[in-house]
């Protein structure tokens, strides 16, 4: 019945994989290798949970040292970007994000003046044509930002359409 197979109590397994013996029993029932009730074979419940090799034939051993070694360069990685970011070496997304909405916000208004501007220049001469340079210049501004807000792409016909990703 042994056929050179190691054989281990129920209790025997519980403290090898550190469960209790219920849970043994549940284990059984899902397919942990049993000999005869209260006893398994100790090589083939070791396979069951996958305890003895891993896919790349590595020991639990091994794969905790290399888990523990991934671990410990994570949080030096997120330590290094900590400290950076103290001296002023790296720039939290959400201050550049604040930055950047600022910095459009003025220029928008400074590229929207050009339309004021420049109708303020020629009314003096072309009163009746001034005005319409003025709407035609802030309404070409706008398409401007709106293709440069959404990413979209001036067509032939003067449309605009999403410019496509890469």
């Amino acid at each position: 019945m042994n056929e050179g197979r190691i054989l281990a109590s129920t209790q025997a397994i519980a403290r090898l994989l550190a469960v209790d013996k219920k849970t043994v029993a549940v284990w059984a029932k899902k397919g942990l290798p049993r000999v005869t009730t209260g006893w398994y074979d100790l090589q083939g419940c070791l396979e069951f949970k996958n305890i003895k090799n891993s896919e790349h034939g590595e020991s639990l051993e091994q794969q905790k040292l290399k888990a523990d070694l991934r671990y410990r360069e994570a949080r030096a990685d997120n330590e290094e970007l900590k400290q950076k970011a103290a001296i002023g070496e790296y720039i939290a997304v959400a201050e550049i994000e604040e930055r950047l909405k600022e910095t459009f916000a003025q220029v928008k208004t400074t590229l929207l003046a050009i339309g004021q501007k420049t109708m303020a220049d020629i009314y003096n001469q072309y009163p009746e044509v001034a005005f319409d340079v003025k709407h035609t210049v802030e309404r070409e501004i706008e398409r401007g930002l709106a293709q440069l807000a959404t990413g979209a792409k001036q067509t032939a016909s003067g449309r605009y359409s999403k410019a496509k990703s890469k």
